[in-house]
């Protein structure tokens, strides 16, 4: 949505990983660094007016929360954009902002999770993609 208004004549059908590759997919060259804030700034807009739970999720990550289950909300958007997408989470529901990690598949943001949750070891977690 946020490549759509920013540049609503370009299309991409590319599967890419992150929002830079998005748009410079969309552009067909690499992005300036003033296209590059455009673009995490309409993210986060557009994050804002788009924040909602999958039906029955609030009730999920409640009784998630009720059990002792320790949940957290990890995303490959800039970190202003994830945390308003996040912000229609439960308050049990960290919103884990990867430091320095390495993109995904690369478990670093995983582990970053994981250590904000204070997790001792694997035995037990579970990864909803």
């Amino acid at each position: 949505v946020a490549l759509q208004r920013l540049y609503p004549e370009c299309s991409t059908t590319t599967p890419v990983d992150t929002p830079q590759q998005a748009l410079e997919a969309s552009l067909g060259r690499a992005a300036t660094p003033a296209q590059l804030q455009a673009l995490r700034e309409t993210l986060s807009e557009v994050a804002g007016e788009h924040a909602e739970l999958a039906p029955g999720a609030e009730r999920l990550l409640n009784d998630l929360a009720d059990g002792g289950v320790p949940c957290a909300w990890l995303d490959r958007l800039p970190s202003d954009a994830s945390l308003r997408l996040a912000e229609a989470l439960p308050d049990s529901v960290l919103a884990a902002l990867p430091q320095q990690a390495r993109a995904w598949p690369a478990p670093d943001s995983c582990w970053q999770a994981l250590t904000q949750l204070g997790v001792e070891r694997l035995d037990g977690c579970i990864l909803v993609s």
